[in-house]
């Protein structure tokens, strides 16, 4: 019988573990590829985050704490009960994003515009092909269905439609129809991503009641009337693409005058429909009015940029119209509870 000595044993195993192999390294490379990946994700969504992600969230954190405003339970949850809902929200919102992003910015017209408009994002940077984007797609499908069906099924639903609307708008062409059928689209996926966002946030028990979808169909004619504001700052991408949008059709000027009109009236009428107290016609009045007159006044790229932004916090300002007055007597009322406690003697 052969027995091996100890020194060709330790051979044996120096051959299948090289001492030259570096795992600290290979840890890192690893490591770094990882985030690599997931910044290539990040900056698939990261302009719409205030577009879409921010203010839906607001929307549905805003409906839940209606209570029977605008759910249809009779009773009003509490704010903790809201935050532990949060996370989920947040998850549901960004997988659902990141699903129609891909789908948008994977074609060849999408990454053209991109160089102009927005060269950071991953395709027209370099990131990953047109290809690598479409087996993204494929693979992130099957995941972000199966994940929200299991874990977020109130959300399932709105997925399936984001889906579906996303294909309609960017492999059928929808967004290069027409003005009118690009716009309605756009207000279908920001309505879409509001209520999706607050069946997670109120569970299976509690749904959305009858004024809760007349207000997201006022919302959906805001966005639909008002969406133009964000082509001003795209005017260049658009052309190349050879996409028709309002200010390229009907020229810079007068698209100014109809973004400025609608965002005014808007800022009085939705107000008004909420019969709110005088100071929630101050605050939506005063944004949407300043945005109108900075549209204008003010006729550069950056303010074109800065309009925009200022576009999403007025559209959550409108958002708060609901709980206006529940939120100034409640906030009326602490006032005066901490007056009489620092002069109660």
């Amino acid at each position: 019988m052969k027995i091996e000595s100890p020194r060709a044993s330790l051979d044996f195993n120096r051959n299948i573990a090289p001492e030259n192999f570096d795992f600290w390294n290979a840890g890192n490379r690893c490591l770094q590829n990882a985030r690599y990946q997931l910044r290539t994700l990040w900056l698939f969504t990261y302009s719409d985050l205030k577009t879409i992600l921010i203010p839906s969230l607001f929307f549905a954190s805003i409906t839940t704490l209606s209570g029977p405003g605008l759910t249809t339970t009779p009773y009003r949850p509490a704010l903790c009960s809201l935050l532990i809902r949060v996370p989920h929200m947040v998850v549901w919102l960004w997988l659902t994003l990141l699903l129609v992003d891909i789908s948008n910015q994977r074609h060849t017209k999408s990454i053209l515009e991109d160089r102009i408009n927005k060269p950071w994002r991953p395709l027209p940077a370099g990131r990953l092909s047109a290809s690598d984007a479409r087996r993204l797609l494929f693979a992130g499908i099957p995941f972000v269905l199966i994940t929200t069906m299991v874990f977020l099924p109130q959300g399932f639903p709105i997925t399936v439609i984001a889906i579906i609307g996303s294909h309609f708008y960017n492999d059928l062409g929808g967004a290069d129809e027409n003005i009118l059928v690009r716009n309605l689209m756009n207000a279908a996926a920001i309505t879409c991503f509001g209520a999706g966002a607050a069946r997670v946030a109120l569970g299976k028990e509690i749904g959305l009641n009858n004024d809760a979808y007349k207000w997201l169909g006022i919302i959906a004619a805001i966005v639909t009337t008002t969406m133009q504001v964000q082509d001003m700052e795209d005017q260049e991408g658009d052309l190349a693409r050879g996409r028709v949008t309002i200010p390229l059709l009907i020229g810079d000027v007068l698209a100014r005058y109809t973004i400025a009109i609608s965002i005014s009236i808007w800022s009085v009428l939705c107000p008004f429909y909420w019969d709110v107290i005088t100071s929630g016609y101050i605050l939506p009045g005063f944004v949407g009015f300043t945005i109108a007159m900075r549209t204008l006044k003010i006729r550069t790229l950056q303010a074109d940029k800065l309009n925009w932004k200022a576009w999403n916090v007025w559209i959550m300002i409108l958002y708060l119209l609901p709980i206006w007055n529940m939120t100034a007597t409640f906030v009326k009322e602490c006032f005066r509870d901490v007056c009489d406690s620092m002069f109660h003697f």
